[in-house]
């Protein structure tokens, strides 16, 4: 029979690995959020603009990531949260300054170390 400090640890783990999985669903919800709004800039309507069945499954609303959002805050430890949040953002700042360089080392030819060194 296991003891009490095994399965409190066990406990723990898996609430840990909920928590992850949970945000993890969160975060890939606002991911296909965020790239469906990007890609139909423009459209009045996204229910009525030329795409075809198989594009409007694949269009998603932030609003559907609402109760991924509650189970991931139900999960997690507020602490966590506020940590997983500010990363995400960082991480996501990251990515644009990455593409904002390279995209000015092709423009320019300017090489990325004197970007860096700039």
């Amino acid at each position: 029979m296991p003891s009490e400090t095994s399965l409190t640890t066990q406990t723990q783990r898996e609430k840990r690995e909920n928590c992850w999985r949970l945000r993890d669903a969160y975060f890939t919800c606002l991911d296909f959020a965020e790239a469906s709004t990007a890609n139909n800039v423009g459209s009045e309507n996204v229910k009525n603009s030329n795409l075809d069945k198989k594009q409007n499954k694949n269009v998603i609303d932030s609003r559907e990531c609402t109760q991924k959002k509650k189970e991931y805050e139900e999960a997690c430890p507020s602490s966590w949260i506020v940590y997983f949040n500010k990363r995400r953002e960082l991480e996501k700042q990251q990515r644009i300054r990455v593409v904002a360089a390279k995209e000015l080392e092709l423009s320019s030819g300017i090489s990325e170390s004197e970007i860096s060194a700039g």
